[in-house]
């Protein structure tokens, strides 16, 4: 049994940012679709680390995953038992929160700024890590395959939106 736990940890886990990986996102929602387990209640949040590339070409890719890695364990260090952080790829996340309020899920975003905003570096004292979020939420009776699809999309456009206010601003 101890060796099928360390394989499923191993499939399921992104090696670098030490949190779930895509196989993880397809697998879940498939099971949980399929066996009626979804909530009624639930909340996409896509999380974008802004400029890692600017970080990887001036610092290297060493000081860049070190970034992504620290970013990942901020984020999952935050997360409620039941909730996932999902490395979609590159430098995106997902936060699935199960059971959460509109209000909650924004509450939650603010929790993750704060929790990404102190990561910084002595050895790199101008590196900060900086990221944009997009969410959406839904509140159904039951949540289907469509529901997850519409959940998905808008909250990477969201996301998509926050960053190019951020390009705006020009941070």
């Amino acid at each position: 049994m101890e060796k099928i736990d360390q394989v499923d940890i191993a499939l399921y886990t992104d090696s670098l940012a030490g949190v779930f990986n895509r196989r993880y996102y397809d697998e879940r929602i498939f099971l949980t679709n399929r066996l009626g387990d979804a909530t009624d209640e639930l909340s996409f949040i896509f999380c974008d680390l802004w400029k890692l590339k600017s970080i990887n070409d001036s610092y290297g890719h060493t000081m860049g995953d070190r970034a992504l890695a620290d970013a990942a364990a901020s984020l999952n260090g935050t997360i409620r038992s039941g909730d996932s952080v999902v490395r979609m790829g590159g430098d995106e996340f997902l936060i699935i929160l199960t059971r959460c309020d509109e209000e909650g899920t924004r509450h939650r975003i603010e929790g993750f700024k704060s929790g990404l905003n102190p990561i910084g570096y002595a050895d790199c004292s101008e590196l900060r890590i900086i990221a944009n979020f997009g969410y959406a939420h839904l509140k159904k009776d039951v949540i289907g395959e469509d529901d997850i699809a519409w959940l998905f999309e808008r909250a990477d456009s969201n996301m998509y939106l926050d960053k190019v206010g951020h390009r705006e601003q020009g941070e």
